[in-house]
């Protein structure tokens, strides 16, 4: 018998419009996630259809759908209002994830940011030695992140760039 286990990490998807991209994004996430989490998928306008049958499928977890396009800031909190877990990891639909990520690299980067209260996030793309997505994500707790600055007018960004107005 299995034993369910609550997702550890939310992975929390932006799109807008790109299936080609998202597509890649789930494939590669299937391939390389390596711990317990959920799939969070924010449509964020433009078109839809082909997400349902990644939501039917199981794929994603929780879909939010935007009629329109809500912009990245708008569309980032909502899909950290929508995560289940207090760690997120964010990307959009056009990156992919490149390695494994392990329980273990889960367990370093949350003991990593618990230890240091000033450092808001870890970029996963490179910068910070992490390297595992193409570009554009990183691992934050969600309660920072929704408690940034300028995230109740919505025009904030992602994370650490929530001081800046950000468009697609």
């Amino acid at each position: 018998m299995t034993i369910y286990q609550p997702p550890q990490v939310s992975i929390a998807i932006l799109d807008y419009s790109r299936p080609k991209e998202a597509a890649t994004l789930l494939l590669s996430l299937r391939q390389y996630a390596r711990f317990n989490h959920e799939v969070v998928y924010v449509s964020n306008g433009g078109e839809q259809a082909h997400v349902k049958g990644w939501f039917d499928g199981g794929e994603i977890h929780r879909w939010v759908r935007c009629r329109d396009n809500a912009g990245c800031g708008l569309g980032t909190r909502f899909a950290f209002q929508s995560c289940m877990t207090p760690w997120v990891i964010y990307v959009q639909a056009d990156q992919y994830l490149g390695t494994t990520l392990t329980d273990e690299h889960i367990r370093q980067m949350i003991a990593l940011l618990e230890a240091s209260p000033d450092k808001f996030h870890i970029d996963l793309a490179g910068n910070q030695g992490q390297g595992r997505f193409s570009e554009r994500a990183f691992f934050v707790n969600r309660a920072r992140y929704l408690a940034v600055p300028g995230m109740d007018t919505c025009i904030g960004g992602p994370g650490p760039y929530a001081d800046h107005k950000w468009t697609e």
